[in-house]
């Protein structure tokens, strides 16, 4: 656990401008539909929008749907692919935890900024977080996996205290389903306690070419229900049930080019790692490129005075939000895809010392 975490003690700053993205390429839409009901169709695109089913359309009979379409709210269609129907992005849910107890969950309105405060059970410590209809997931203090409701109460579900690891990333897919990562394993999680476990691996740190993974933070594709799996040192690897897990890239823990503190997803299967480069002595947002098995840095920016802890994607307009701590403040950033341009949207008074915002996670309604 010491090797895991020995990497990310450098800190980092709030205030930075990182570079223009110019790959925010969404989708390919025709302009036009079909001549005709009676054109033929050549390429299995049937209403010819530049999605087939295979590529995603979840209703290849309506050019206004595809995974290329932003969301268009009131239309009572899922423009956008996700299997959410006319959702609106509304803000973040953050992790504020307290050793003490007395941990919260901040819920951050995008304009209006702090909305509530989620006052948690003393004996909840929440690091991950992911949000389950109107409540919320937590790695309770890397020993177990904790259902929270709406006013606060934590109530463990599935213990992990005695694996070699603890759980560390969990995730939620659209229909409720639970996962999380002990490191060496993906486990499904069911709201009754059910446990199974999917897909291991291997972690080994004395011999690197027995070495397969190790698996710190995991996101789900609501489009698909693919999982995307960040290797703490800058491997990917992805599980589905159809395809099982697939090891894409080996991190090498010897000499990690990167260190990942947190990975996202933005719906149709674009995952995105936020990491640190070791060897430019640079943080950066990276996308997965699937044709080349590359990381590609989307956004980068000195390392200074403020330490990332985790990180979000939001699935409509790829905007990144990062938890950070610094001294007794802890900030939210927002940094704007394509715009090179990037701003606290919240940040504590500093009057508590050592209170961090961890898990960090996408408020949708």
């Amino acid at each position: 656990m010491l090797l895991l975490l020995s990497l990310a003690c450098t800190p980092v700053s709030s205030n930075f401008h990182p570079p223009k993205d110019d790959s925010g390429d969404t989708g390919r839409i025709h302009s036009s539909p079909p001549d005709s009901e009676d054109s033929i169709d050549d390429d299995g695109d049937l209403d010819d929008d530049g999605w087939t089913p295979e590529e995603g359309d979840c209703n290849d009979d309506d050019i206004r749907v595809n995974p290329g379409r932003d969301e268009v709210i009131g239309d009572q269609k899922d423009n956008d692919c996700d299997g959410r129907t006319d959702e609106r992005f509304w803000g973040v849910g953050v992790a504020w935890a307290n050793g003490g107890g007395a941990s919260s969950i901040l819920t951050i309105d995008l304009v209006r900024g702090l909305e509530d405060e989620i006052k948690l059970d003393n004996d909840c410590y929440p690091l991950w977080i992911a949000q389950r209809g109107d409540g919320w997931v937590i790695n309770n203090g890397q020993a177990s996996v904790a259902l929270v409701d709406s006013s606060g109460h934590c109530t463990d579900i599935a213990d992990f205290s005695e694996t070699d690891f603890g759980v560390w990333g969990v995730a939620t897919a659209l229909d409720g389903t639970i996962y999380a990562t002990t490191v060496d394993g993906l486990w499904k999680i069911g709201e009754d306690g059910t446990t199974e476990e999917v897909a291991t691996w291997t972690v080994d740190f004395e011999d690197f070419s027995k070495h397969e993974a190790a698996i710190t933070t995991i996101s789900v594709d609501a489009a698909t229900g693919k999982v995307g799996m960040f290797d703490y040192f800058g491997g990917f690897a992805t599980w589905d049930a159809v395809n099982g897990f697939e090891n894409i890239l080996v991190g090498d823990y010897n000499a990690p080019l990167l260190s990942s503190f947190g990975g996202a997803v933005q719906d149709g299967g674009r995952f995105y790692n936020f990491a640190v480069d070791n060897v430019a002595g640079t943080y950066g947002i990276y996308s997965w490129n699937f044709d080349t098995s590359a990381w590609e840095v989307r956004d980068a920016w000195a390392v200074a005075d403020f330490e990332p802890s985790y990180f979000m994607i939001d699935s409509d307009s790829a905007d990144a939000y990062v938890s950070a701590n610094g001294g007794w403040y802890a900030t939210v950033w927002r940094v704007i895809a394509g715009s090179g341009y990037s701003a606290d949207l919240y940040s504590t008074n500093g009057t508590e010392e050592h209170r961090p915002f961890n898990g960090i996670v996408p408020i949708y309604e």
